[in-house]
């Protein structure tokens, strides 16, 4: 009877600490909130953030185009580096454990000036929330080096301001259809002729003698261009199609060959095709937080579990023998 009590007392002990397991010795505080880094055409914004020990900062494609966040560098605090190929519409995570500084880049675009900086605390401090927070769709905060046009004034960033994507200075588009490419940032597009709003505004196209065209929209396709060199002038007005002062502005310089002739524009090089899930290097729990020592039953108890269980077989086989 005293070994069956004894086993009995085993199981219970075992079955107790895989379900609860180590009982902890403080609460853990509570996880910062992710701060937000907009991947665009062709920008990381903002470019720099700073973060505290245990927070994460996360990549978001808010773009048209692949991009990817990569880091190289070897530093004494943190020897690992990421590599990761964000989408479009999808978001990449990553918690920084150790303080330092950590510059990253998107191999796609490095030339063009994609690159960003992450200075992680060991100090808890408050990260500003301008920051991380965007409430208009995102674009470029500086202009990239290559041959695309950007919209004039660059600077200050809360100024309205837009980027051609395509077509691109000295571009050989084939055919007789050409697709202006357009993106805005610190500006929210309306349909042409609704009343004038602060932080709205509309696209005026001009390709050479061709009256104006107005849209709201990022893309525009014109059609039956003949063979030759030609001139696009895009303008950022307001709403009823008053300029900005000053005026928002950029042109680019292309030309249309016969059908099989073109060349790709310059800036989209490098895009992938498909979609595919950013891959994470480390495995993530419930909450969203990666996991660390100290989890689980102590392997000494959760290592009698089986033990038990096959004593008890045993000693089960053994009383049916006796009856």
């Amino acid at each position: 009877m005293t070994f069956v009590r004894w086993l009995a007392a085993l199981l219970v002990l075992s079955a107790v600490a895989l379900t609860v397991g180590p009982t902890p010795t403080g609460a853990a505080p509570p996880r910062q909130a992710a701060i937000e880094v907009r991947m665009v055409e062709f920008a990381f914004q903002p470019q720099t953030v700073t973060i505290n020990v245990g927070q994460a900062v996360a990549w978001i494609n808010a773009g048209s185009v692949t991009h990817t966040t990569t880091s190289t560098n070897q530093t004494p605090n943190d020897p690992c580096c990421w590599d990761v190929t964000v989408q479009p519409g999808f978001t990449f995570e990553r918690v920084f454990n150790q303080p330092g500084t950590f510059t990253y880049y998107c191999k796609f675009h490095q030339a063009q000036g994609m690159t960003g900086t992450i200075v992680v605390q060991q100090q808890a401090t408050n990260t500003p929330g301008p920051t991380a927070t965007f409430t208009v769709p995102a674009g470029p905060t500086n202009t990239p080096s290559g041959p695309t046009s950007t919209a004039t004034p660059a600077t200050p960033t809360s100024q309205p301001a837009f980027f051609i994507l395509s077509p691109t200075e000295g571009q050989t588009i084939s055919g007789s259809s050409v697709q202006v490419q357009l993106d805005v940032s610190n500006l929210i597009l309306r349909p042409p002729g609704t009343p004038n709003r602060p932080g709205e505004g509309t696209f005026s196209l001009f390709l050479d003698n061709l009256p104006e065209v107005r849209t709201g929209d990022r893309t525009y396709t014109f059609t039956n261009v003949p063979v030759g060199n030609h001139t696009l002038r895009v303008e950022l007005r307001q709403n009823d199609g008053t300029p900005f002062t000053p005026p928002i502005q950029a042109t680019v310089n292309f030309r249309t060959a016969p059908p099989g002739t073109g060349t790709p524009p310059a800036m989209v090089t490098g895009v992938a095709t498909g979609v595919a899930t950013p891959t994470v290097g480390l495995p993530k729990t419930g909450d969203g937080s990666y996991p660390g020592p100290g989890g689980g039953p102590p392997l000494w108890l959760a290592a009698l579990m089986p033990i038990a269980l096959f004593a008890l077989a045993l000693y089960t086989r053994a009383r049916r023998g006796l009856a």
